[in-house]
């Protein structure tokens, strides 16, 4: 029975029709295929291949095994060959090959359920000629894994290359090699090189792209051709300057500047409106764009350990945000709009110099779940209204544990 098929090399459409010859070379029994879907092995048994010839032998054999859109009638195919094996000696006359085994070279099929058909082909006349098939009976799903690998060398010498989802590479020049995995998603580099070479553009299907390269000053132009990117994670990277053509990456929902050296976010980032988490932890940002407030998709917003002095007055534009850290900055008044974020569940804003809350206070807030208020000047009285009003399972952090070391 065919198992679901993880396959290897790039095989193109077969339509092709094949002459039927009359031969008395024949494929007899039972004939089984099983598939290892993780290494790309097949393998075929058929109980007997006899000639019924009496005299004289065979042309060059071969057996193949296509996967086909239709079952075949025998007089044309329409699919993908799969894999195939040769001979290695003509067929002598009235002779058999019992129990015929072979391990046959994969060749990858596109995903989607086929029909199988096993056939016996002739060197005949300089061209082989079809002299015996036979069709299985059920149909089979060809799908692929999501193979991920932790170097550029492990996933090289995986047989299969159409598998691999994920790759990391620490070798900054083997990137332009990595075209051999034509399903590649995911892109990990971790590397001291300054830049990163232009051949970045051609894995247009990347929807994941993480850098840990802290001696990057700035992402090169061809990132923002990625237009299928959902991911950008460059904490720990050196840039300093994000590029206002950052609004091509359409399709980005999580941003990750954290760690890194930026003082501004570009304008254009309000235009990524399918941003779901953004996060500009522990960086040099003062002032966020006004057009922040137009990713009405976000749902996580950190800003702690910036240099931030304010919040945007209709941060209540956030309207699906449940998560928010606005801790170790220098933040004296929360916008009373906040009290209009009712999705949120997670508010740190612990470390401020804050000494009170909206006048309308957060009892709007009936998602919240946990609430930092530590290193904040408030009295034990507001501190008990603040209890009343939020929900009863919200956790509030009111003061700071230190651990006792041992």
């Amino acid at each position: 029975m065919l198992r679901y098929a993880f396959l290897i090399l790039f095989v193109s459409l077969l339509n092709v029709s094949f002459l039927q010859a009359q031969s008395n070379i024949q494929m007899l029994g039972k004939a089984e295929m099983y598939l290892d879907t993780q290494r790309g092995e097949l393998k075929i048994s058929l109980d007997t291949i006899r000639s019924f010839e009496k005299e004289g032998i065979s042309g060059q054999l071969r057996i193949r095994l296509y996967f086909l859109n239709k079952q075949y009638n025998g007089k044309s195919l329409n699919g993908h060959l799969a894999g195939e094996v040769r001979f290695s000696a003509p067929l002598k006359a009235n002779s058999l090959v019992p129990k015929f085994e072979a391990q046959l070279p994969y060749y990858e099929v596109p995903s989607g359920t086929y029909y199988k058909t096993l056939c016996l082909e002739e060197m005949i006349d300089g061209e082989y000629v079809i002299i015996n098939y036979l069709n299985y009976n059920n149909q089979s799903i060809v799908a692929y894994p999501k193979l991920k690998f932790d170097s550029f060398e492990k996933a090289a010498q995986h047989p299969i290359k159409s598998s691999v989802y994920q790759v990391t590479i620490e070798d900054i020049n083997t990137l332009c090699q990595l075209d051999q995995f034509p399903e590649l998603k995911e892109l990990h580099i971790k590397s001291r090189n300054t830049s990163i070479p232009n051949c970045i553009a051609n894995f247009k299907d990347l929807t994941g792209l993480y850098l840990q390269m802290p001696n990057l000053n700035v992402l090169p132009p061809e990132i923002f051709g990625l237009v299928h990117l959902q991911t950008l994670d460059c904490k720990l990277c050196g840039i300093e300057v994000i590029s206002e053509e950052i609004r091509q990456l359409s399709n980005l929902e999580y941003l990750d500047v954290s760690l890194t050296p930026i003082q501004n976010l570009p304008n254009t980032i309000g235009e990524l409106i399918k941003l779901k988490t953004l996060l500009v932890n522990d960086t040099e940002i003062e002032i966020l764009p006004k057009t922040l407030m137009q990713c009405t998709k976000l749902e996580t917003l950190d800003l702690s350990t910036c240099n931030l002095t304010e919040l945007p007055k209709n941060i209540a534009s956030l309207i699906n945000l449940k998560h928010l850290s606005i801790n170790n900055n220098s933040i004296e008044n929360l916008p009373s709009s906040i009290e209009s974020l009712i999705k949120l569940e997670h508010l740190n804003i612990a470390n401020n110099p804050i000494n009170s809350l909206p006048n309308k206070g957060l009892s709007n807030l009936q998602n919240l779940r946990y609430f930092n208020i530590s290193r904040i000047d408030y009295s034990d009285r507001k501190l008990k209204k603040l209890k009343k009003d939020l929900h009863p399972d919200c956790e509030i952090i009111s003061t700071i544990e230190l651990m006792p070391a041992y």
